[in-house]
C-alpha cells in the first residue's frame, strides 16, 4: 500500500533540494539540483538570483524525489520550506521581485560599517546581532541611497524560505529564526524592533507579518502545483532558517543541546531556553524555529568550501575530490606527521569583518620518503578543521555557561565515518550523526506540523527523527589531539599580524580576477552542440542542459561526414561530437564557429590533431570507453587457455579431424 509523504524545499547556496519523508517508514528520498548566483557586472561585490531559473531547477528536484520514492502528488500532505540565512527578496505590489540575492550579496558593505561604528552595541543588545556585511538591512539601506525608486515601489521583503513559500501558497509572511538575520528584530520579543525601523527611515510595510514555524500559511496554488508537479491545495507551512530548521530535524530540541551543520559553512548552535546577547558581541543570539526556545551561535565559517578548494587543489584530476581527500587522511596517523593546517579554520568573532585565511606549515623534513605523503596534508586540513569546531565550541560553552555532553552533527560531512570519529577525539565528546538533509527534514517537520498531522514540532520530530550512528572518543587518540590543540590554537592566534599583511595581497588578486561585464554577459552563452556519435538519452540530456543539441547518429543517419558535408553540417557549430566522421585541416579551417571538438574513441585517429591545436581547438577522447569489453575479451582468452580450446581448435583444423 501506498504511504503518505511531508516535503521539505531547501533553497541553499550551491543548489535546491527537495526531500520526502513517508510518513508510515520514515524514509528519506531527496534530490538535488545545482545553481550558482551571477555577480554584478555594474556592482562586483553584489550578487543576484536569477529567480526563474531557480524555480525550475527547484521543480525539476521535486519530480525526481517524487519518482524516485514512488509518491504520487495526491500523498504529499504537506510542505514546508527552509534556505540559507541572509538572502532577500524585495517584492512590489504586484508580487513581481524586485531585488533577489543570496547570502553573497555584500551590496550594503559601506552602509554596514557606518552602522556598526555609530550604533553596533546597541544593535547587538537588541537583536543579539553585531551589523555584518551581508545582513538584509544592508541592503535595504543601500536601496534607500542608490535606488530610492525601486525602494519605493517594495511592498514585501523575504527572506528565501519565505519567498520560496509565497511562491507555493501566494501568502507573505516570515518568521523568527529568519527575522532575526535583519538586525531589525527583537531577540526578546520576537517582534520586528519598530523603533530601530523608524530611525533609518525604512518603510514599515515591507517587513512582513510574523508567524511561528510551522503554522499553516496556506494552500498550493495552481500554477505551483503545474510548475513543480504537485496538487492544488496541499497545505503550505511556515518553514524556517536552514541552519534552526537542521536543529529540528536533528532532534536538537533540548536546553543545552548543541548541533554542529557540517556544510558550506560550519554554524554551531547551543539550544536555550531564554535569550542570550553574547557580552563581548562575538557570537551571534538568534531564535530556534520552535517556539518558546532560542540558540546561541558560534560559526566556524566556510568550513566545507574550504575544504573542497584545498581538496580541488590536491586532487584536481578525479571525479569528487573531496571523498578522496577524506579517504587519504585516514590513512594518516594523528599529528599529520608534523603537518599542520590552519586553512578553512575560522573561529568567529562577529565584531571583525575579514577575508578569511588559512595556512599549511610544511616542511621538506616531513616524511621525505614517503611516496604518499600527500594523505598527511589532507589529514593536516581534516584535523584543522576538527581544531576549528572545537575553538568555536569552547567559546560557544563560555558565553553560555552551559556544558554540551555530547554533539548532534549533520550535513554533507557528516556523512564521513572518518570525520566524525575525528571530531569525536579532538573534542572528546560523543558525536551522534543525524540525517544529512536535517535542514530539509526541518522543513518538512513545519509542513506536517503546518498539515495538522502532528500537535507541534516537538511531537512531529519524536515521530519523524532518527540518528544515523553514535561515535564515541577514543582516550588514547583523544590524548594526542590535546597536546595538538594546544599547539595548533597558538599557531592559529600568533597568525593574525601576518594575516593583516595578507589581507592586502589577497584583495589585489581577488581584484585582478574579478569577473567584467562582458565575462558576467558571457555566462548565459549556450552553445550549439553537433552530436553525431550514438548516444543514450541520460547524454544527450546532460549535454541539453549546457547548450541547444542537434542529434544525428551515424547509426541512424547510416552516413559518416567528411569534406564538403562535414563542412555544411559544422556551419554555425560551437561543440561537435564524433565517433567515426573524419575532421581534417581544410573542414576545421572552415568552421568559423567550432571551439571544441569531443571524440567518442580511445584514441582520436578520425581528427586531424595538428590542425585543431594550431586553431587553439581542444579534442577531448574517451579512454578507456571499451574497458569493460576488453576486460571480458581477456577473461574470455583466459576461459580458452583453461579449457584447451585453441589445441582444440587447431586440431580441428587439420585435415581429417572432423
Amino acid at each position: 500500500m501506498s504511504q503518505d509523504y511531508l516535503m521539505g524545499l531547501d533553497f541553499g547556496g550551491s543548489g535546491g533540494r527537495c526531500l520526502l519523508v513517508g510518513l508510515d517508514d520514515g524514509r528519506l528520498t531527496s534530490a538535488f539540483r545545482a545553481w550558482h548566483f551571477e555577480a554584478d557586472p555594474d556592482l562586483p561585490i553584489a550578487t543576484r538570483i536569477d529567480v526563474a531559473a531557480t524555480w525550475s531547477l527547484l521543480g525539476e528536484a521535486v519530480r525526481e524525489a517524487m519518482a524516485r520514492a514512488g509518491a504520487a502528488p495526491e500523498r504529499v500532505m504537506g510542505v514546508g520550506t527552509t534556505s540559507m540565512r541572509h538572502g532577500s527578496v524585495i517584492l512590489d505590489a504586484q508580487g513581481d521581485e524586485i531585488l533577489a540575492t543570496p547570502n553573497r550579496d555584500a551590496r550594503g558593505i559601506g552602509q554596514i560599517g557606518r552602522l556598526a561604528a555609530d550604533h553596533g552595541e546597541a544593535i547587538h543588545r537588541r537583536t543579539g546581532h553585531w551589523p555584518n556585511p551581508v545582513a538584509p538591512v544592508g541592503r535595504l539601506l543601500w536601496m534607500a541611497e542608490h535606488a530610492p525608486e525601486a525602494l519605493s515601489r517594495a511592498s514585501a521583503h523575504l527572506s528565501l524560505s519565505d519567498w520560496l513559500a509565497y511562491r507555493l501558497c501566494g501568502e507573505i509572511a516570515t518568521e523568527p529564526s529568519q527575522a532575526c538575520e535583519t538586525l531589525l528584530f527583537d531577540l526578546e520579543t520576537r517582534d520586528w524592533a519598530w523603533d530601530w525601523i523608524d530611525r533609518l527611515d525604512l518603510p514599515r510595510a515591507v517587513f512582513p507579518a510574523v508567524r511561528a514555524a510551522g503554522t499553516r500559511l496556506g494552500a498550493i496554488t495552481d500554477p505551483a502545483a503545474t510548475s513543480l508537479g504537485l496538487r492544488a491545495g496541499t497545505p503550505v507551512a511556515v518553514g524556517g532558517a536552514d541552519t534552526q530548521c537542521g536543529l529540528l530535524g536533528a532532534g536538537a530540541i533540548r536546553p543545552g543541546q548543541v548541533g554542529v551543520v557540517l556544510g558550506t559553512t560550519a554554524p554551531l548552535q547551543q539550544v536555550l531556553d531564554r535569550p542570550i546577547a553574547d557580552p563581548e558581541a562575538r557570537l551571534w543570539g538568534v531564535h530556534h524555529v520552535v517556539p518558546g526556545l532560542w540558540a546561541l551561535e558560534s560559526n566556524a565559517g566556510g568550513l566545507g568550501e574550504a575544504l573542497e578548494w584545498i581538496a580541488g587543489v590536491l586532487y584536481a584530476d578525479v571525479d569528487h575530490p573531496v571523498l578522496h581527500l577524506l579517504a587519504e587522511a585516514a590513512e594518516s596517523e594523528p599529528g599529520a606527521a608534523g603537518v599542520v593546517s590552519t586553512v578553512g579554520a575560522e573561529v568567529m568573532n562577529a565584531r571583525q569583518f575579514g577575508l578569511p585565511f588559512g595556512n599549511l606549515t610544511l616542511s621538506p623534513m616531513t616524511a621525505p620518503r614517503d611516496p604518499r605523503r600527500r594523505r598527511h596534508v589532507a589529514r593536516a586540513v581534516c584535523e584543522g578543521l576538527a581544531f576549528a569546531l572545537r575553538a568555536n565550541l569552547e567559546q560557544l560553552l563560555a558565553a553560555s555557561g552551559l556544558e554540551a555532553p555530547s554533539l548532534r552533527v549533520s550535513g554533507g560531512l557528516s556523512r564521513s565515518r572518518f570525520f566524525t570519529q575525528l571530531l569525536s577525539d579532538v573534542t572528546q565528546r560523543p558525536v551522534e550523526v543525524a540525517a544529512a538533509e536535517s535542514s530539509a527534514l526541518g522543513a518538512a517537520i513545519c509542513g506536517g506540523v503546518g498539515a495538522g498531522l502532528f500537535r507541534d514540532l516537538e511531537q512531529a520530530a519524536g515521530k519523524l527523527v532518527r540518528l544515523e550512528r553514535r561515535q564515541t572518543p577514543d582516550s588514547k587518540r583523544g590524548r594526542v589531539y590535546e597536546e595538538l590543540y594546544t599547539g595548533w590554537d597558538s599557531l592559529r592566534r600568533a597568525r593574525r599580524e601576518t594575516d593583516a599583511a595578507a589581507a592586502g595581497l589577497v584583495i589585489r588578486g581577488l581584484a585582478a580576477a574579478s569577473p567584467s561585464a562582458a565575462a558576467s554577459k558571457a555566462s548565459t552563452f549556450r552553445p550549439r552542440i553537433l552530436v553525431t556519435a550514438d548516444l543514450d538519452e541520460a547524454s544527450l540530456e546532460a549535454l541539453g542542459a549546457i547548450g541547444e543539441v542537434r542529434y544525428e547518429s551515424y547509426r541512424k543517419a547510416l552516413r559518416m561526414l567528411t569534406g564538403p558535408t562535414l563542412v555544411e553540417a559544422l556551419e554555425g557549430v560551437h561543440v561537435f561530437i564524433t565517433e567515426i566522421d573524419v575532421v581534417d585541416a581544410a573542414a576545421v579551417v572552415k568552421a568559423n564557429d567550432l571551439r571544441v571538438i569531443g571524440v567518442c574513441r580511445g584514441d582520436a585517429v578520425n581528427v586531424d590533431l595538428e590542425a585543431c591545436t594550431e586553431l587553439g581547438i581542444p579534442v577531448l577522447n574517451t579512454p578507456g570507453r571499451n574497458a569493460d569489453a576488453v576486460a571480458d575479451l581477456t577473461v574470455a582468452f583466459l576461459l580458452m587457455l583453461a579449457r584447451k580450446l585453441p589445441a582444440a581448435t587447431a586440431f580441428l583444423s587439420q585435415p581429417g579431424g572432423e
